[in-house]
């Protein structure tokens, strides 16, 4: 039987989560099962090395940072409705260090791009603090 791939860690890029948080009696909040991908895999759909990829219930959730500056970016779908304000909270808060800011961006029209009709992207903002 084929053990699942986890991509490399590089060492030069940020931190990246090293466990699935815990709930206060230590077990995880949340079951995420991680999902075989490749670097290949994550280079064929143009995903940044290194991704992560997830599934949770009916979600498909990735994971990845940015290659310059390390801001989290989360890519959560399902395949036949929208995820659910729940489900976009238990990833955020469950995969992302809870001393980062996220948020959804809404970019002007002519720079919309909507390749998945059920996915939502939540990215890392620096908010001056």
């Amino acid at each position: 039987m084929n053990e699942p791939h986890t991509p490399p860690k590089r060492a030069s890029s940020p931190r990246m989560p090293t466990g699935i948080a815990k709930a206060d009696n230590g077990k995880p909040k949340v079951q995420y099962k991680s999902l075989p991908f490749s670097e290949e895999d994550c280079a064929r759909l143009g995903l940044e090395p290194g991704t992560l990829v997830f599934g949770k219930g009916e979600c498909l959730i990735f994971l990845s940072r940015h290659p310059k500056n390390g801001a989290y970016h989360l890519s959560i779908s399902c395949k036949n409705r929208l995820p659910t304000w729940d489900e976009l909270h238990d990833a955020r808060y469950d995969l992302i260090p809870d001393d980062v800011t996220m948020a959804m961006i809404l970019p002007p029209k002519a720079e919309y791009v909507n390749v998945h009709e059920f996915c939502f992207h939540i990215y890392q903002v620096d908010i001056g603090r």
